[in-house]
C-alpha cells in the first residue's frame, strides 16, 4: 500500500498514537494484513479490488454492505494497518520470528539430508555396489578402457576422502541438534556468512561495541529476549528489518 499519499492525520487518528512515521513505515507499505478499522474493533485480512480493498473476518467471511461486498478505500486501509501495528506488532512480529526460525531450520534439514543421502551414494559405490551399472555404461562407451581407467581413478579418491566426508557430516548433525543453523545454512552455501558489512547479525553479546549498534536499532528490551537463543535473534533481527 502506498501510505506516502498519506500527508495528515485526523484528530482521531493523532489520539489513538498514530503517526506518519507509523504510517510510512515497512510494515504498512509492505504488508496490507492484519487490520483494525477500529481500536476495540475486530481483526481482518484485505483483499486487494478495482477500486480498494475488501474486507474479511476469522471465519473467511467478506464484510458486506447491502448485500454487496463492502469496498474500504486505500486511505481507511492504511491507516487500518498502522492501527493494528501499534496494538499488535510485538505479537505479530513473533509469529513471523517463529515463522522464519522454522522455515530456516528446515533448509539445514533438508540439505543436511541430501547430504546424507550422497554420502551413502558415494559408500555405494566405494563397495562396488554400482559397478554392474556403471559397467554398462562403460562398455557403450567409445573407449571402455580408458572410461574404466578414469571411473576407478575417482572411485579411489572417493575412498580417500569418505572418512573426512563422514566426520564432516557427523559434525553437522551435532551442530544441527545444537540448534547452529546459521553455520548449517553458510556450510551448504544456502546463506552467505555474516561480513564485518552485516554489524547486527554478526553482533557478539561480549562486545560493548557491537552490542551498542545493535541496541540502538532495535531496542535493549528486543535484543534481551533473545539473549539466550542466537538462532532466534538472528531471526528477530530479519523480522525487524521488514518493519
Amino acid at each position: 500500500m502506498k501510505a506516502s499519499e498519506i500527508k495528515k492525520l485526523n484528530k482521531k487518528e493523532i489520539d489513538e498514537g498514530i503517526t506518519l512515521d507509523l504510517v510510512n513505515s515497512k510494515g504498512v507499505t509492505e504488508k496490507a494484513s492484519p487490520v483494525l478499522f477500529e481500536k476495540a474493533g475486530e481483526i481482518y485480512k484485505l483483499i486487494k479490488c478495482a477500486t480498494g480493498f475488501w474486507a474479511i473476518d476469522a471465519t473467511g467471511a467478506y464484510v458486506k454492505e447491502s448485500g454487496k461486498y463492502k469496498v474500504f478505500p486505500q486511505r481507511d486501509c492504511i491507516i487500518a494497518r498502522a492501527r493494528y501495528l501499534l496494538l499488535y506488532s510485538e505479537v505479530e512480529k513473533q509469529q513471523e520470528v517463529e515463522k522464519l526460525y522454522e522455515q530456516r531450520k528446515k533448509k539445514a534439514q533438508d540439505a543436511l539430508a541430501k547430504y546424507r543421502k550422497n554420502i551413502d551414494a558415494t559408500i555405494r559405490r566405494c563397495n562396488g555396489d554400482l559397478d554392474w551399472m556403471v559397467g554398462a555404461l562403460i562398455s557403450a562407451s567409445p573407449n571402455p578402457e580408458a572410461a574404466k581407467a578414469k571411473y576407478d581413478a575417482e572411485t579411489e579418491q572417493y575412498k580417500e576422502l569418505l572418512p573426512k566426508i563422514e566426520a564432516e557430516y557427523a559434525e553437522c548433525e551435532k551442530q544441527l541438534s545444537e540448534g547452529n543453523i546459521t553455520g548449517l545454512l553458510c556450510f551448504f552455501g544456502i546463506e552467505k556468512a555474516p561480513g564485518l558489512d552485516e554489524p547486527l547479525m554478526t553482533a557478539r553479546y561480549d562486545n560493548a561495541d557491537e552490542m551498542r549498534i545493535a541496541v540502538a536499532a532495535f531496542g535493549k528490551q528486543t535484543i534481551d529476549e533473545y539473549a539466550g537463543d542466537m538462532e532466534k535473534h538472528i531471526a528477530r533481527l530479519r523480522v525487524e528489518q521488514r518493519y
